[in-house]
């Protein structure tokens, strides 16, 4: 067998031409498929030459196909794109019925039989006649029988040949067309007379009623998943649970999440009319998999909204660590840069979920976060807080029997009423023995408050709640103690217990003291416009208070604890006693000490030293001493503090990976330029902060001017120097996660603090642009 010559001759279909000469013509035009004997304008010399076919256009002229069905091709031989063209042309046409003609003799000599003209008025639709083979044939057939018409009971009635046999037409019902047609809708016949409708009725074509009904469908289904969109962005906002404990069709409260639906679809009639029970099964959009899919499009749209804003500036990471409602340890990840416009900005980019028994450092944890989200860790700046406090075992354990205290007294309405009633008649007692003050605004009731596990801020409130309160406590728990089931007594009793021991009352003091020494570094460092000057020295004041109280203040602080048992009937232990561990025994004991030495080195002396080492943890010296140079930029007092020098110490000391080592002889001579020129600026002269700096030179167009000047001034301001939105994601944590959605899972709880956090950069987003970025995540 001979090879084809040519590669497109391997997709072109074998024609036979009149004389049986194989031509190979393209298969895409259905002219160059039509036989040379099927044409009108036949060129002379087909011996010789190929068939010069005409193209048929997008509407078949029926003049250049064939009507008598014994001359003509099988359908099947045109191409299949053209097919319905050539089948519309033939059915246009209708069939081949010639009646001015003689119809010639068949049979034997002795009865002749003719083909009658009278059958095209009893079967007018598909009856054909073929005068070329004296034959008769079925045009619907001929257009779509597999077999040219097989007749009902399986015999090839009418084939390619023809029928001819005019013996077995007759006028009953065993007639040869009758049993052609069948008798029942699904008879071969009739499925090819169906086909000619349906070709015909171009309405109801499969691709224009998939046109019209995918048009239809998608606008349907953008509506349903605009709804849910919206719906989501809602309750996201507000911090809102999405499920119901019964979201079935029948409940009286399907959740928030479909009642919010329910709402907007009372609200807008085409959108009642697609949501829902209208809705297809496959295609609500209200499934949790697709609110968690939406939920997970915001965040991510968020956070790249977060890089985009980072760009290429150096950033910070500011970590801190809090547990959640179900207790599990959750740690905030929050970045500090400077934008383009000269403003800092702090952006609360993640959490997660700190393992007990996890393997990496924190460093490698963060950095896999950063990856995820395309963010440069070679950026990273300043040093995070690890939120590990080093806690002396006494003080872990007061802040435990606190929490049992507070707790057993408010959580029932019971004794937090008698709470109220004893404080009451206490204040009334003292303010009769001249004891308190009266005026506006004092002696105020109150009741005990809990120490909360994100701001620490809410401990000190906690300490002193139950100093004041310490009498009006101690009674409600002696009462409790006979009162109620057997839970409710030992929890009582346990109380009681702790709160009259010496001990307890002992660390309360202290810690009161403590926390007060702390608490305005603690709020400082909660401001989000936190100046680090200021928190510099906040820092250094700190640090002597808590010095001063560890090296001068035991005697009158022993003194003001005895004092305060002695008032409340609380047992003071021989100071001057030997010691003896809790559950140990005396011959056991391998250092003698008296209680008094336990009290004033174990408990007093170790929890300051433990806040001392805490602050020069994190404030340590080489930490103090950037925060020093630092100040150098200063512009308050008209740059008095702006010292060449120390600029270039701060970029040698702290800043060397940033700047070149051109760059960093050439800022010494930059600086001396910028001393000269910025303190005389109109516009830069009265400011009080390095970011308001920042934020000026940008203005001004001076960061252009001194560019060295303005990128040591950015990296300045990465510093973290305050912890304002990592407690600000933990009380909103405690928000989004709260008593009803303890099991909430850590992705969901991740996306969802994001978006109520960033919310300012979540109303930004359309609804379109998530209908894309939900198709795109499906696809």
């Amino acid at each position: 067998m001979r090879k084809q010559s040519k590669i497109d001759a391997i997709f072109k279909r074998k024609v036979t031409d009149d004389v049986g000469v194989q031509t190979s013509q393209p298969s895409n035009l259905v002219s160059q498929e039509v036989q040379v004997s099927e044409l009108s304008n036949l060129t002379q010399n087909t011996h010789q030459q190929k068939a010069q076919v005409p193209r048929l256009e997008r509407d078949v002229d029926i003049s250049l196909l064939e009507r008598d069905p014994g001359k003509r091709r099988p359908i099947w031989q045109y191409n299949v794109n053209e097919r319905d063209k050539i089948r519309r042309a033939y059915i246009i046409a209708g069939p081949y019925q010639p009646t001015n003609i003689s119809y010639p003799a068949s049979g034997n000599n002795n009865h002749r039989r003719y083909f009658q003209s009278s059958w095209f008025k009893k079967f007018p639709s598909w009856l054909e006649y073929s005068p070329e083979k004296d034959a008769a044939y079925c045009l619907p057939c001929y257009l779509f029988g597999k077999h040219y018409g097989a007749c009902n009971d399986g015999k090839n009635a009418f084939s390619e040949l023809g029928f001819s046999n005019w013996k077995k037409v007759n006028n009953g019902v065993n007639c040869v067309f009758v049993c052609h047609e069948g008798s029942i809708p699904n008879s071969p016949h009739n499925l090819c007379v169906k086909s000619c409708d349906d070709l015909m009725a171009q309405s109801k074509h499969i691709d224009k009623v998939l046109d019209r009904h995918s048009d239809e469908t998608i606008a349907n289904n953008r509506l349903r998943l605009k709804t849910s969109i919206d719906a989501i962005r809602w309750l996201a906002f507000q911090a809102c649970a999405f499920r119901g404990d019964d979201e079935s069709p029948g409940s009286l409260n399907r959740g928030n999440f479909i009642e919010l639906i329910k709402l907007l679809a009372s609200c807008n009639q085409n959108v009642n009319n697609v949501v829902l029970e209208n809705a297809p099964g496959n295609a609500q959009y209200i499934s949790p998999g697709v609110q968690k899919d939406i939920l997970h499009i915001f965040a991510r749209k968020v956070r790249a909204t977060i890089r985009e804003e980072i760009g290429d500036s150096k950033f910070c990471i500011i970590i801190d660590e809090a547990r959640d409602e179900s207790k599990r340890e959750q740690m905030s990840v929050v970045l500090r840069f400077v934008d383009k416009h000269g403003c800092v900005q702090e952006r609360f980019f993640d959490l997660i979920h700190v393992s007990d028994t996890c393997s990496l450092t924190l460093k490698t944890e963060i950095s896999s976060v950063l990856s995820r989200h395309n963010l440069d860790v070679q950026n990273l700046r300043g040093q995070g807080y690890d939120g590990a406090t080093k806690e002396v075992c006494y003080v872990h354990q007061f802040f435990s029997k606190l929490t049992l205290i507070v707790n057993v007294v408010i959580v029932s309405p019971k004794r937090h009423d008698q709470l109220r009633v004893a404080q009451a008649n206490n204040v009334a007692n003292l303010i009769a023995d001249d004891q308190l003050m009266t005026g506006s605004g004092l002696n105020q009731i109150g009741t005990l408050q809990r120490a909360g596990d994100t701001r620490w801020g809410s401990h000190l409130n906690s300490v002193r709640s139950l100093l004041c309160m310490f009498d009006a406590t101690c009674e409600v728990l002696e009462k409790s103690t006979e009162e109620g089931n057997f839970s409710t007594c030992g929890d009582a009793s346990a109380a009681y217990d702790a709160i009259t021991s010496f001990e307890f009352v002992f660390v309360l003091h202290l810690m009161r003291n403590i926390l007060e020494v702390s608490h305005d570094l603690c709020q400082a460092l909660q401001r989000k416009n936190q100046d680090i000057l200021n928190a510099l020295t906040l820092v250094s004041t700190t640090k002597t208070l808590i010095q001063r109280m560890r090296e001068s203040s035991w005697e009158a602080f022993i003194k003001e604890v005895i004092l305060f048992c002695e008032k409340h009937e609380v047992e003071v232990p021989d100071m001057n006693a030997l010691h003896i561990p809790r559950r140990g025994r005396t011959r056991k004991i391998v250092d003698q000490i008296s209680v008094e030495h336990h009290y004033c080195v174990n408990l007093f002396l170790a929890v300051i030293d433990t806040q001392l080492q805490e602050l020069n943890g994190r404030f340590n010296d080489n930490m103090v001493e950037l925060l020093t140079l630092s100040s150098t930029l200063d512009p308050r007092d008209n740059y008095k503090f702006f010292s060449v020098n120390k600029v270039c110490e701060l970029v040698e000391r702290f800043y060397p990976g940033d700047f070149s080592d051109q760059e960093k002889f050439h800022i010494r001579m930059q600086a001396q330029h910028y001393e000269l020129d910025v303190p005389n600026h109109v516009e830069l002269t009265n400011l009080c902060t390095i970011s308001e700096l920042c934020q000026g030179l940008t203005k001004t167009g001076k960061s252009l001017t001194y560019p060295l000047i303005d990128r040591l001034i950015r990296l300045v301001l990465t510093l973290p120097v305050s912890t304002a939105t990592t407690e600000r994601s933990f009380s909103a944590m405690n928000i989004v996660k709260n008593r009803l959605r303890n099991k909430m899972e850590d992705e969901f709880l991740a996306n969802c603090l994001l978006i109520y956090i960033e919310k300012k950069i979540a109303e930004r987003f359309d609804t379109d642009s998530i209908i894309d970025k939900f198709y795109d995540m499906k696809n």
